[in-house]
């Protein structure tokens, strides 16, 4: 950042103590720009103060947004700002903001190209513990990671287990939606786990064969990302979300909800030229390039 940095106030729709994407995502910007000597201000409440306005999701942060009259004000695209019922409001949202970031390549080509100028991509970056990387055990395991919801078709692995006699499967992650966590239990070689801390889960993950994520919906799937940054191999519901990250040409998508497509992919997708697929993506979704990129945005917009 330059000498004079700006006061910012980041604001996501997402509780204290919330794990979901975008507390996740808001979060880490918060102690990267500390640590580039900005001044923030992380809320999901009314801004008080701060000279620069980042708004994490078009539709939730929409009011925050049109409000701001102290500066310039930065719209993230997140969930299901793209993708869900009101994605008009979101692109209005968009149209009046200094700055759009989204969180892969794809949703830039989506929005429409008035404000494709204004927009940059802001790949994730994965921190993780030191010495962390894929490193499967001698099992078939297929890891699932997100919170219990319909839009996360959480049934899909267990289901594709049906068809899958030599693999087993675990989701983790808490339950979002009311009934889901009954609906997980019972299936054969399937575990639901729960909600585990950060470091649990990506050791749990580093250790299995292959992430799945079966989602209807996403925006920068936080979980996919660290699965890449491990070097995991990955199969990928074929949903804009995905296909933004992973592109046209990666082998392992299956339909949204098709679990006998995923379960030919566990069948005859080899592991391990999955891997060598994810491999570059360590350093794509290196903090050290996400911090560069969002404080040149920053001087881009302040000056």
């Amino acid at each position: 950042m330059k000498p004079t940095t700006p006061a910012v106030c980041l604001w996501t729709p997402a509780p204290v103590g919330s794990r979901r994407g975008n507390r996740i995502t808001s979060t880490r910007w918060t102690r990267l720009l500390r640590a580039h000597s900005c001044k923030v201000q992380h809320t999901n409440s009314q801004p008080k103060g701060g000279h620069l306005l980042i708004a994490l999701h078009a539709v939730a942060g929409r009011e925050v947004l049109l409000d701001w009259q102290r500066g310039p004000r930065i719209a993230v695209v997140t969930g299901t700002d793209l993708n869900g019922p009101d994605c008009q409001l979101a692109l209005d949202t968009l149209e009046k903001v200094e700055a759009i970031v989204v969180l892969q390549p794809l949703d830039r080509l989506r929005l429409p190209a008035a404000i494709r100028g204004k927009t940059r991509v802001i790949l994730p970056g994965v921190e993780l513990p030191a010495g962390l990387a894929w490193n499967p055990g001698p099992d078939l395991v297929a890891i699932s990671v997100g919170h219990l919801r319909q839009v996360k078709e959480p049934l899909t692995l267990p289901q594709a287990l049906g068809e899958c006699a030599d693999w087993h499967g675990v989701h983790l992650g808490g339950e979002l939606e009311a009934g889901w966590g009954k609906r997980l239990q019972g299936w054969p070689r399937f575990s639901w786990l729960g909600e585990k801390s950060r470091r649990q889960t990506l050791t749990r993950m580093s250790r299995a064969s292959c992430f799945v994520i079966s989602s209807q919906s996403e925006g920068c799937s936080n979980a996919l990302c660290e699965a890449l940054a491990l070097g995991m191999p990955v199969l990928a519901s074929d949903i804009p979300g995905n296909r933004g990250l992973l592109g046209d040409d990666f082998p392992g998508y299956f339909p949204v909800g098709d679990f006998s497509a995923l379960a030919r992919l566990l069948h005859f997708q080899p592991m391990d030229r999955l891997a060598e697929w994810a491999r570059p993506w360590r350093v794509k979704l290196s903090p050290q390039r996400e911090a560069t990129d969002l404080c040149s945005l920053l001087e881009e917009v302040c000056c």
